[in-house]
């Protein structure tokens, strides 16, 4: 069970979800009241056009009124420090497990990123690393905002992670009634 479904059934809330390719959403049915798209999803894509494209099919899934709701990371920022890690997360198990994430710039100037997540898995012998790797494009706020005006989206507006109480700064955009 999805973590939507598992929230939603707790407060004793209906719920229906489906999961897409955000890049072609003629195959999902009918309207919602929201499209979310968090945990940095969107700056996968690595380029304006894809990026446009997946913003664009959002709105003829939202009824009129709906809401379009994206997180991603704080990428303002990033672009401005280009951090080589972040704080690790350490989950004391069993068994531990230590998360380190690695960012690996392109280039000095550019927005493209490898982030390498590090799993260190304490055993009995020592410690286990597995090393995941993704691609990324560091998307600032401003863009991802022109996407959704140029989307015909309205009252675009972010909050920050404590606005939202999520872990991520939130898009919020509403498709006109």
């Amino acid at each position: 069970m999805s973590r939507a479904a598992q929230t939603a059934r707790t407060l004793d809330t209906p719920l229906r979800t489906q999961t897409a390719d955000f890049r072609d959403l003629t195959d999902v049915a009918g309207e919602f009241d929201a499209v979310i798209s968090c945990d940095n999803a969107i700056p996968r894509l690595l380029d304006d056009v894809e990026v446009d494209l997946a913003v664009s099919q959002m709105p003829g899934k939202l009824r009129p009124g709906g809401l379009l709701v994206i997180s991603t990371r704080d990428y303002d920022r990033a672009l401005r420090e280009r951090p080589a890690t972040a704080p690790p997360v350490d989950m004391p198990g069993p068994p531990r497990r230590i998360f380190v994430r690695l960012h690996e710039w392109d280039a000095p100037g550019s927005p493209l990123y490898t982030v390498r997540f590090l799993i260190l898995t304490q055993e009995d012998a020592g410690w286990r690393v597995t090393d995941h790797a993704a691609r990324y494009r560091a998307l600032p706020a401003a863009q991802l905002t022109g996407s959704a005006g140029r989307a015909g989206l309205i009252d675009v507006r972010w909050l920050t992670a404590a606005q939202a109480g999520f872990h991520q700064p939130v898009m919020v955009a509403q498709r006109p009634r």
